[in-house]
């Protein structure tokens, strides 16, 4: 089961008061295709996930692109889905991008928590849909 939170919804569950969703599946590595895979170290470092809570990085990755001035033009889904392993994953959508390029990108981030406690990025990727594209198919590659 997935649960998508969307403004009031999403605002719920970065404050803690929402349910986050349980998946009965086992995360597969298929569910990573597609993806341009990032350097793990430098997109944690470069977005300061290192050490938050789920919930926290993906309100930090709910605001990358989003520039204050282009009111109303984004939409962005958030979907946290927690593994029986106990792996966290993270998917932010983002639409309407203010770019000539790429009209959306999506982010996945696969989170787990050490045993002292903390959360960490295990893996990240993003896809793209771009506006140039004759199809509007995530690309796991830069948009030209």
């Amino acid at each position: 089961m997935e649960i998508w939170y969307r403004s009031l919804w999403f605002m719920a569950l970065v404050l803690g008061t929402a349910e986050i969703a349980v998946e009965p599946s086992v995360a597969q590595p298929a569910e990573r295709r597609g993806y341009l895979v990032h350097n793990l170290v430098e997109f944690a470092n470069q977005n300061e996930l290192f050490g938050l809570h789920p919930r926290q990085m993906a309100a930090k990755l709910a605001r990358l692109d989003r520039d204050e001035s282009m009111e109303g033009l984004e939409t962005t889904t958030v979907s946290l889905q927690v593994r029986p392993s106990g792996l966290v994953v993270l998917l932010v959508q983002i639409n309407g991008l203010a770019d000539d390029a790429v009209a959306s990108r999506r982010t996945r981030v696969e989170v787990q928590q050490l045993p002292n406690g903390r959360w960490e990025p295990r893996w990240a990727g993003s896809q793209f849909r771009c506006r140039r594209s004759p199809d509007s198919a995530w690309m796991g590659r830069l948009c030209p």
